[in-house]
């Protein structure tokens, strides 16, 4: 038999997790990375997001899972690898180093002077300025100027990469390489100036774009840093602190419009806005700001939430649904079993009731187990659960004159005593033509008696008996 874990109301495999010491132990197991979808067992990247969770600082939820060191390293490297066959980018948390935000702004190129004549490879331009960029980000002076280092010798890219080209070859492709940055100078007013020297390769068709209409395209810088939320001159957004990292400079034609960019690329691609996520402070997160920036993900987590706290409630409570099912199942029973014994105590007290009260009369032995008989085999009167006495002796009356009555019609005169029997002196005998008559019409008249009384008349058997 298959070792499983159980976890959600479900058996996983081992292959469900991400760490598995001993697979023959699942409480070793942690950090499952699969969750049903429609009704199969499947790496999600929601599942994912929860595994990367749990191995950051702050934990999943603020449970950090418990591993050794090398068993963290080893998980990290896993769940990186899956990020990557499933085409997701890792979260930031993930990554094998942490120099910071992904910063991507556009400095257009509204003038491009070149510095070498007519050979045309080597243009004088402005790489980023400080302030303000159309992305929302704040640059700093004091940044850029501890930055310049890392732009000299910065390649430089035609166009940015699609989606599908940053996951299969994120250090881009040779044949995209156009130029490289040299000379970084501080300009007077903060700004980073350079020179952007061609390729032989790329001068051809890009020489007299930037010599005759540089204004068609723009440098985006492709860099990493540390930024925080924050206000300056009247406006929030997020601050840049340092620039720690400088990736590239790529010469793009549709750079960003303005709001906030939190992707790699900083180009206004639509296609590929979905793919590198920015990195957060989140010491300095507000869910305030998250939702002014970021309103649907902050959707798309309440959502989440709602969906996990359904569904623990209702794993929570399936126990409960039982345990009450299980109660009314049982109170069920146990009120067939109370309406079975009422009914047996109604019978029983009709029983003694009825013999009673026909004991006390005057009929003949034989015309007392006519009315038992009669009355025993009719439907109890019930009220309120209990037998309903007073009905009962009600009809036992009626059942008692009526055979009296019968009696005294077949007889001639009316019964008297206790217990007296044919032949006994006390009813009179009798034979012939006459006397069969009277009976008759006697049986007709008890016949709807008992027919008022109890909804049925005496049967033939019955006549046959008194005869």
């Amino acid at each position: 038999m298959a070792v499983t874990k159980r976890e959600n109301g479900y058996d996983w495999p081992a292959s469900a997790f991400l760490v598995v010491p001993d697979p023959e132990k699942p409480s070793t197991w942690k950090l499952r990375i699969k969750e049903l979808v429609d009704g199969k067992p499947q790496v999600t990247r929601a599942q994912l997001g929860r595994a990367a969770a749990a191995l950051s600082p702050g934990g999943f939820r603020g449970n950090p899972v418990e591993l050794s060191p090398e068993e963290r390293r080893a998980a990290i490297r896993k769940l990186r690898q899956l990020y990557r066959e499933h085409g997701w980018e890792p979260p930031e948390s993930l990554q094998e180093s942490d120099p910071g935000e992904v910063l991507g702004d556009v400095e257009r190129l509204t003038e491009a002077v070149v510095k070498d004549g007519d050979a045309g490879k080597v243009f004088e331009v402005t790489l980023i300025r400080p302030g303000w960029s159309a992305n929302g980000r704040y640059y700093p002076r004091e940044v850029l100027v501890a930055a310049a280092p890392l732009y000299e010798r910065a390649r430089v890219f035609a166009d940015h990469p699609t989606a599908a080209e940053l996951r299969e070859r994120p250090e881009r492709s040779v044949r995209d390489l156009v130029a490289w940055i040299e000379g970084v100078q501080v300009a007077p007013d903060g700004s980073l100036k350079a020179e952007l020297h061609l390729l032989d390769s790329a001068r051809s068709w890009l020489a007299p774009i930037l010599r005759e209409r540089p204004d068609l395209v723009g440098l985006s810088h492709h860099a990493l840093g540390k930024t925080r939320l924050g206000q300056v001159e009247g406006r929030t957004g997020r601050i840049v602190e340092a620039i720690t990292r400088v990736v590239s400079v790529d010469i793009v034609t549709e750079p960003a419009a303005g709001g906030r960019i939190d992707r790699l690329i900083a180009s206004d691609r639509p296609d590929l806005g979905e793919e590198v996520e920015e990195s957060v402070n989140w010491e300095e997160l507000t869910l305030e700001a998250l939702r002014q920036n970021r309103p649907d993900l902050v959707q798309a987590i309440e959502a989440s939430v709602r969906q996990a706290v359904r569904q623990e409630a209702d794993e929570a409570l399936t126990p409960l649904r039982e345990a009450v099912q299980a109660v009314q199942a049982e109170n069920q029973a146990l009120r067939q079993e109370l309406q079975a014994l009422r009914e047996a105590r109604a019978q029983d007290q009709a029983r003694l009731l009825i013999a009673e009260r026909v004991a006390a009369s005057n009929l003949p032995e034989p015309a007392k187990a006519r009315v038992r008989s009669l009355l025993e085999t009719q439907t109890l009167p019930m009220k309120d659960g209990a037998l309903d006495t007073e009905t009962l002796g009600q009809r036992i009356a009626e059942a008692i004159k009526a055979e009296q009555d019968y009696l005294a019609q077949v007889t001639g005169s009316p019964v008297r005593g206790a217990g007296a029997t044919a032949g006994s002196g006390t009813v009179p005998a009798s034979s012939g033509s006459a006397s069969t008559e009277r009976m008759a019409e006697a049986w007709s008249k008890v016949d709807a008696v008992f027919s008022r009384i109890f909804g049925g008349g005496t049967s033939a058997g019955d006549k046959g008996g008194d005869k």
